[in-house]
Parts: C-alpha cells; structure tokens; sequence
C-alpha cells in the first residue's frame, strides 16, 4: 500500500501561488488552511477550526497575506515541507517540482489547470512534470483538482478551494470531477453527512483511486468509501485493491461515467456487441466487490445507510407505514433493488393487531393507517425487528397535523434501541417522514443515528445496496481451476494462422484442442468435394459458408440444414456459392464447412474477448438468431473461477428454461460451466483477441460448439 501520510497528515503545508487577490485560488486555499472553514461547534475542544501545523505561503512576490509572512521560494523557508499545494500558471510546475524535490519534499498537490484536459501539449507538460515529481519521489494529486479535505480533529487539513465544508464524520469521498466534489460537499452539508476525507483526483497523474481505496481500507475512521470516477487507469489494480477492502467488510461505492454506446467500440460480433463498455465495466466492477449506482444522489442515499446501521443479514424487508400510497412505493422500489418482502410471523402479527386498529393492514407492507399514535407505531417496530424473518425495517411516517411526529420519531428510536439491545443488532433501519413537519423529526432521528430519507425509493435504494454488500461478503471467493489443454496442438494453430478471423477448420481445431466438445465435421473448397466428403461427417448433417466476410452466416444465406445424402450437399454447396457471389463475396474465398447436425437442446451464445479497459472478460447468454435482440446474457472479466462459471447461466432472465420449465428436462449446467472455463483458457492463449461460440447447444447430457468464430491478433513482433 502507498504511503499517503504526507497528504492526509502532514506536519507542514507550503502554498505555492499563494495571492492576496481574494478571488483567486491561491487566496482560497491559503485562506481554507489556515481558517479551516469548520463550523466551531463541530471543532477540537480547544476551538482551533484550521491545520494546526506550520502554514508558509509562497510567492515570487514576497510581502505579507492574512497575516503570514510570505516566502519568495521553496527554499527560502528554511524548515521542513512535507506537502505542497500549488497554483500557479501549469509551465512553471516542473520546476517546482525539481526544486521540491531538492528539499525533500513527499507530496504535492497540484491545483492548477492546462495539462492533459487541454491535448497533446498539455499532455507532454504533465508527463514531464509527473517525470520530474517521480524522480524526487514526489507523490501527486491532480492536476487540475480542487484539492483535498482531511477532517480528523487531530488534523483538520483543508488544502482545497472548496466554498463549504461538511461535518467530519466516517465517509470518504473522491471525485475525478472537480464540479462534482463541490457539489457533493454542498449536497453532504445539506444532508448532515459527516466526511473523514474528500480528494479531488483531477486528472490521476499519479495518485489513483485504487491509492485512495487503499489508504482509506486501513483507515479506522472511514467506514465506507464512494468514489466518482471517468476511467481507470489501473484496472488491475483497482481490482486487487477493492477486493482486499470489501472483502474485509468495508464498502466501496462507485458512480462510473461513460455508460452509454457511444463510447463503445464498433463490433463485427454478437459478443462484442453484448458485452459493451458499460456492461462489462460492470462485470468488472461487480466481481471485486464495488457497489456501482448510477447517480451521485444514489451515493448520498447508501452512505448515509453504511455509515450508521449494520450490513443486513440477508434482503428480507419489513415496511412499516401509516400511509398506503407510501408503503406501495416502498415495495415497488425495493422489489426493483433486489430487497423481498419478507413474510411476518403468526408472533408479530399478533403483537401488532393487539396495539392497531381494526382497520390497520397486518400484512406487509403494514398499514398503521393514520390514527396510528406514537406508542402503537413504536410498537409495531419493535415487533417486526424481532421478527426472524425480516432482515431490514423500513418505517414510513407522514406527519398529519393532529399528531406529534417528533413524538412519534423518539418512540421510534426508543423501540430501535430496546429491539436491538434483544437480539436486532444487525438490523438496519432507515427511515422516511414526509409531509410538512419532517423537521420536527430529522433532529430527533439524525440525533440517533437513524438515516431519514426524503422519499421511501431513496431508502429501498440504500437498503438494496446494503443488500448486495451483505451477498458480496458472503459469496464464495474461488479461483481459476487449472485445466488440461492440448497445448502442442494450440500452439501449432497460433503460430501458423494469420491476424483476423480463421477460417472454421483452424477455429474448430483450436477449440477441440482446448477441450470443448464440436460435432464431427469436415471442410471442402469446392461444391464436388463437400458431395465427396459428406460421408466422413454423416448424415444428416448442415453446410455452412466459410468466408472471412460472411460473420454472420445465416445474413448470407450460408447454412443449410437436413441434408440427408452426398448428392443433396453437393447442389446445395453449389447454390451457396451462387447466392454468395452474387452478393459481392469473394469466389476464390469461399469454402464450406460441414457438419454433423445435433438437433434439440437449447440455443446458447458463449464469447470472449479483450476489453480494452479491464481486459479479458466471457459472456455466456441466450443464443441464436435473437442473441442481439433479447440481451439476455451474463458476463465475467478473468480470471474465471469455477464458482463464476456456474452462476452465470444461473443469471440469465431465461435460466429456467435451461433448469427445466413445466415438466421439460433440464439441461446439463455442469457441462456447461465446463465449457465456459474451457473458453475462458481459450482467450488466455496467446494472439486469441475474440471467440464466439453461438450456438453452443445445450442438452440434458452434454452439450456442443455448433458454430465458432476465433479473431487472432498479429504474432508477437510484428
């Protein structure tokens, strides 16, 4: 793990840049530094709200600013540095750097703009300042960040331009946006959601979010991690790095940019076209633990979940409302996140029916209806948290004019105490009040620890996330088994065989090397030798087009099924020809590919290829002629345990059909998961950038590749 002492408890601070124009950056951080910008209340006992540390501004200048003598130069000092903070025009930077460097200086973080955001210029100059800060061992932050917040009473660092400061609290925060930082500081303020840190990436020269995942993992006063990323630069590492932190039980959030086709590669396959950025990003990301949500509010909505309640032992959710329109938009909600309703005991329905009205709705969600008082509504949550059935509790409360709500939040938070004192430790409860008196309650509730939402979909988001955590930790973790390959007969085809797509015979042949069970076939250049060599494959079989044009054969009119003798393989081999010719292939290039037909099973598309963001990654989905349309597919970024391998058809919206559906066989899941690890080694050889096997038929013994495509990139050296 990288040491980032130095910038989340330095002993010392240098602003490089630092003005007394009031407006400027320089004037701001210097002004942050030195005042803290911390409400007093949420200070140290001794009242002090800035870094308690030697500050020393720096300014060609020289002179005098808030106060503080104002040194021309790094050197000019004469003491120790252990973090610099600079904002000066981007073309002197390097130099700063060299001259920090010769003082001993660990760390610095660079506030200002015009490097790689500006193009190949400004793309050198960073390179050539990360060249000269790494010469020196110089740690970075940024450029072109707003800087970084370190709320630890012992510290109170705040090197940043930031406008506000929230309270100090067990949340860490980092934003490859600077915009968005500073709206997430507002939006944390607003939302009394207390920070342990927040750094402003910027442009990730140097220190990356897989530092900060790092660091904040061992950090006991973080206790969940959310970060705003547009790309990452380590992948690898980010990976070793989540998974080491979620998997020790401290969540990491994520709000990745770039989710949408435009950034996607255009692909000649099913599986490119599957298994696009975004989703295989989220493979990515799913794998290693990380909790991704689509909208920073969907950050705010499970950090104040994780930051005070327990992770819930399983997505079993009690509702407890007094209004029913409420109560219907929290079921709705959390059946879309992943939460179940859970089912009440005989215990708990009883206990409520004794304190509720006639009327009042015992199942769940339960509806206290609006005559519920204090006393009854706290009643009914201590019943359902005692409930072995319910993992979670989610108490919906809208505040009539006739009724007390502040009231009705100490009962609240009176059953929660006592319900947990009994046995409900690691039951989550975050809460809704609505209506115009949710005041009355936030203090009472906040003051707790119990989250308030403002709408029950904000509190079935946080608790589904919860969820997914809490079936993260209890995922088996599993490794790559190590299978046995023909690698003579792989290496002989990838060393012979040319960049691009290969033709069927080398594509079959590195399959069948590779383990994974093909039909018998048989190829042919001409329409006499497909009649000729019919008799090797036998009968009935199908005839496919092989031309390195023709990916997608059906779209060529290339497959021909039921062929039942050598003469009716020959005519139709001879009318293939004619039907691809007149479309513009290539006659010289056309060849036929035949094949014993297996009829029955189900249709399944399996692929791999190279993500130039994560790297390898194997799909496995409905296959097809419909593969495209129906999406329905799971992916997996390597390496590819065995535990991954059979959960991914399991995945599938259509898994039932493959288990068995009114009264039809299942199909062969274990061969299946076979196949894919098959795959997966497949894609691990050298040169083999993409692979296709669609379909890959399934049946209740076995299953076959009955159509392959394999891409080669070009040998190593050329």
């Amino acid at each position: 793990m990288s040491d980032l002492t130095p910038f989340f408890a330095p002993k010392s601070v240098a602003v490089v840049g630092a003005s007394a124009r009031e407006s400027s950056v320089g004037h701001a951080v210097l002004k942050n530094l030195l005042e803290g910008g911390m409400p007093a209340h949420w200070a140290p006992k001794d009242g002090s709200t800035g870094f308690p540390g030697p500050v020393y501004p720096v300014n060609h200048k020289g002179g005098e600013i808030l106060g503080r003598q104002v040194f021309k130069s790094l050197g000019e000092i004469g003491e120790p540095i252990d973090l610099i903070v600079v904002a000066i025009p981007p073309k002197y930077i390097p130099g700063v750097m060299d001259e920090a460097g010769g003082l001993g200086v660990p760390a610095a973080i660079v506030i200002s703009a015009g490097f790689s955001e500006m193009g190949e210029e400004g793309q050198a100059l960073q390179d050539d300042m990360l060249a000269r800060a790494q010469k020196h061992g110089i740690r970075v932050v940024g450029p072109n960040c707003m800087g970084l917040i370190e709320s630890d009473p012992a510290v109170q660092l705040n090197a940043s331009f930031a406008a506000v400061l929230p309270r100090p609290g067990n949340v860490a925060f980092a934003s490859q946006s600077g915009a968005l930082g500073e709206v997430f500081l507002a939006r944390a303020k607003e939302q009394g959601l207390g920070l342990s840190a927040f750094v402003s990436l910027g442009n990730k020269a140097d220190v990356s979010g897989a530092d900060l995942i790092d660091w904040w993992g061992a950090d006991e006063r973080t206790r969940v991690i959310l970060l705003y990323l547009e790309s990452l630069a380590d992948p690898a590492r980010f990976a070793a790095a989540a998974r080491r932190v979620t998997r020790a039980g401290k969540p990491v959030l994520l709000v990745k940019s770039g989710r949408t086709a435009a950034g996607a590669r255009a692909s000649a396959s099913h599986t490119g076209a599957l298994a696009g950025v975004d989703d295989a990003m989220s493979a990515f990301l799913a794998q290693n633990g990380v909790l991704r949500v689509t909208r920073v509010e969907g950050l705010f909505n499970a950090a104040k979940g994780f930051a005070s309640q327990p992770v819930p032992r399983g997505p079993r959710v009690a509702i407890l409302t007094n209004a029913g329109g409420p109560g219907i938009m929290a079921a709705d909600a959390g059946t879309n996140y992943g939460l179940e309703m859970a089912t009440l005991s005989e215990q708990t329905v009883s206990t409520m029916r004794e304190v509720l009205p006639v009327e009042a709705s015992l199942t769940n969600p339960v509806d206290a209806i609006a005559t519920a008082g204090a006393e009854a509504y706290g009643a009914c949550a201590a019943a359902l948290l005692a409930d072995p059935g319910v993992d979670a509790l989610l108490p919906i409360y809208v505040g009539p004019g006739t009724h007390d709500v502040a009231a009705v939040a100490r009962q609240l938070v009176r059953s929660v105490g006592l319900a947990r004192q009994v046995g409900a430790r690691d039951k989550p409860v975050l809460s809704c009040f609505m209506g115009g008196r949710v005041p009355e309650a936030r203090a009472v509730l906040e003051d707790a620890g119990l989250p308030l939402y403002d709408f029950p979909e904000d509190a079935a988001q946080a608790l589904g996330t919860m969820a997914r955590f809490r079936a993260w930790l209890q995922r088996p973790q599993g490794e790559a088994p190590a299978l046995e390959l023909n690698q003579a007969a792989l290496d002989e085809v990838l060393a012979e065989a040319p960049a691009g797509w290969l033709p069927a015979p080398q594509a079959y042949a590195l399959l069948e090397a590779a383990g994974i069970p093909t039909p018998p076939r048989a190829d042919a250049s001409t329409p006499a030798e497909a009649g000729a060599r019919a008799g090797e494959v036998g009968f009935p079989l199908v005839l496919k087009l092989d031309h390195p044009d023709a990916l997608h054969k059906s779209d060529w009119g290339g497959v021909a099924l039921n062929l039942a003798d050598a003469a009716a393989v020959e005519a139709e081999a001879a009318a293939m020809l004619a039907r691809a010719t007149a479309q513009g292939l290539d006659a010289a290039r056309v060849r036929f590919f035949l094949q014993a037909q297996r009829s029955g099973g189900r249709e399944l598309i399996l692929g791999g290829r190279h993500d130039p963001a994560i790297g390898p990654l194997v799909l496995c989905g409905l296959g097809g002629v419909m593969t495209e349309l129906l999406r329905d597919v799971s992916l997996r970024v390597l390496p590819l345990s065995r535990e991954d391998a059979q959960a991914m058809p399991r995945e599938l919206r259509s898994a039932p059909l493959l288990e068995g559906y009114r009264g039809e066989a299942g199909c062969d899941l274990d061969a299946l998961s076979e196949a894919l690890l098959r795959l997966a080694a497949l894609l691990e050889q050298p040169r083999v950038v993409e692979l296709e096997l669609n379909p890959f038929v399934l049946f209740e013994e076995g299953g076959f590749a009955l159509d392959a495509r394999v891409q080669l990139g070009p040998p190593a050296g050329d």
